[in-house]
Order: structure tokens, then C-alpha cells, then sequence
């Protein structure tokens, strides 16, 4: 009886071996997940072209201001990324882990003296067509060097708030606002003041498409400018 037992339980064992390994090469296999999609904004103090080496295979330069478009960068494992410019590294230690198929942005700041720092990533939104307004979000990033920091609020053609949030340096708004297709302007005020710290006039927004309104400083220490993608 304890033989029979025994044969037993030694065959159950075999069949959930077989059942976790497979017969044919005894290797558990994962499906690799899709790219993920990065979109790198430069709003550094004064590196005037930002270099951003994905994984040591490939980089990326973007102006200051200004948005890359999307950029494949794989999915699922620790990626390692330098930021700096195309004749110098100032960071070479950040690493993300990216969802697959997800789409990223990520905001560079800091100056070439000091530490380049980024803000923690931000998951884009991607709108059902046919969707009939625009959505629009807010990530303040001006002042991130000391120089021209202010507590902010988004106004909307000079009359209402975009949110009711206000922003300190770094920080993102919590959800977007729907805003009917059309021309905007848009405004950052220095925080329960009427003291306009800049503008961005004419913005066409288009239904069923997402919007990063963003704040960057300007080329004069202490002002402020404002950018969209």
C-alpha cells in the first residue's frame, strides 16, 4: 500500500512539472510585452538642445521648451536613461520601467550647473474618436532652478479658471478639463493675484484630442513661459 502511494504521488508530481514546464524544451516563456511610447519635454533651465540616450541604443535631442514626439522605448524591464547634451552627460543613473503600450510623458528640468532632475512620469490619455470636446491638463514646471518660483493657476481667455488646483513647481493637474473645440488663450497668474506671469494667445484646440498646457522658465531669470503639445 505505501508502495502504491508512493508511485503515486510520484506521478501526480510528474504531471505538474509537465503541466508548469512544457515538454517540449522545459523553458517558461513570457510574451513580450508591446513598446511603450515616450514623449520627453525639455523644460531645463538653459540646456538649449537636450540629449536623451534610451537604453545606450538610441537618443533623442529636444530643444528647450519644446516636446519630442513619441519614441518606442521597450516595455516591461528596467530601461536606463542618460539626459544631457549632445557634447555632455549630467545624469547617467535613471532607470524606468515601462507599462507596454503605454504612453508616456516625461518633463526634464533643472540647468547644466545643478543636477537634471525629471518629474516622476505622467500617463498620457488617448481619446476614443468621435469624442466632441478637447481635454486639457496642466503641469506647472517653471522656478524648477529657485530663480522665478511661484505658486500659479491656469486662467482661460483672461475669465475662468482652467481648474480650481493651483501649482507649485513640479507639480501636474489631477484630471483634465473639457473644453469645447476652438481658439483660447491661455494664462498663468501668480496664485490669488491678478499678476499675469505669462501668456499663450491663439491655441486651437481640436474634439477628440488631449492637450499637456505646460509652464517652463523664460530666458530672463525669473520669468515665465508657457508651452502646449
Amino acid at each position: 500500500m505505501a508502495s502504491h502511494m508512493k508511485r503515486l504521488h510520484l506521478h501526480l508530481l510528474t504531471v505538474s512539472l509537465l503541466a508548469l514546464f512544457g515538454c517540449s524544451d522545459g523553458v517558461i516563456s513570457f510574451p513580450t510585452p508591446e513598446p511603450a511610447q515616450l514623449r520627453i519635454v525639455n523644460t531645463t533651465r538653459n540646456v538649449a538642445q537636450l540629449r536623451v540616450t534610451i537604453d545606450s541604443a538610441s537618443f533623442v535631442d529636444v530643444p528647450r521648451g519644446t516636446a519630442s514626439e513619441f519614441t518606442s522605448v521597450p516595455a516591461g524591464r528596467p530601461v536606463k536613461f542618460f539626459f544631457g547634451s549632445p557634447s555632455r552627460n549630467y545624469r547617467t543613473d535613471l532607470r524606468f520601467t515601462l507599462g507596454g503600450s503605454a504612453r508616456v510623458l516625461l518633463f526634464v528640468w533643472g540647468d547644466s550647473s545643478s543636477v537634471i532632475e525629471y518629474r516622476r512620469e505622467i500617463q498620457d490619455t488617448v481619446l476614443p474618436p468621435g469624442t466632441a470636446n478637447s481635454f486639457v491638463r496642466f503641469t506647472h514646471m517653471g522656478g524648477s532652478t529657485g530663480v522665478g518660483f511661484y505658486e500659479v493657476d491656469v486662467w482661460v481667455n483672461g475669465q475662468t479658471k482652467l481648474t480650481p488646483e493651483f501649482f507649485d513647481p513640479g507639480k501636474s493637474s489631477s484630471q483634465y478639463t473639457q473644453l469645447a473645440p476652438g481658439t483660447y488663450t491661455f494664462e498663468i497668474r501668480e496664485y490669488g493675484t491678478t499678476t499675469v506671469l505669462a501668456t499663450l494667445p491663439n491655441v486651437e484646440l481640436r474634439a477628440s484630442t488631449s492637450y499637456m498646457l505646460y509652464s517652463y522658465d523664460a530666458d530672463v531669470p525669473g520669468e515665465l513661459q508657457l508651452g502646449i503639445f
